[in-house]
């Protein structure tokens, strides 16, 4: 299966079924903190989401600016427990000819 590059536009509306906040309500979130002058735990109330949903989108506004509205791959970087590729494939010969 190949995988799928999405492009900037298309993330916006890419967000799981069970995400509070989206692209355009993390941008909300950022308006009323930083433009209107609110709290985040009043923002938090007004929008139905935790305090800290709040605290967690605001600090990655300042760490990375309108880029850190998407969202971030929760892919692990790196897999410690992973066979070297030589190895994974003589087990997965091995299990062909039936000796494992």
């Amino acid at each position: 299966m190949a995988k799928r590059v999405l492009f900037k536009e298309q993330r916006v509306n890419n967000d799981h079924k069970n995400a509070r906040t989206t692209f355009h309500g993390r941008a909300m979130i950022e308006e009323r903190v930083f433009r209107e002058g609110n709290s985040g735990q009043e923002v938090a109330e007004r929008l139905g989401v935790g305090r800290g949903t709040v605290y967690k989108w605001l600090a990655r506004y300042r760490a990375g600016g309108r880029e850190a509205r998407y969202d971030q791959s929760s892919r692990p970087r790196r897999s410690p427990r992973r066979l070297p590729v030589g190895q994974a494939a003589y087990i997965a010969a091995m299990r062909r000819m039936r000796m494992s």
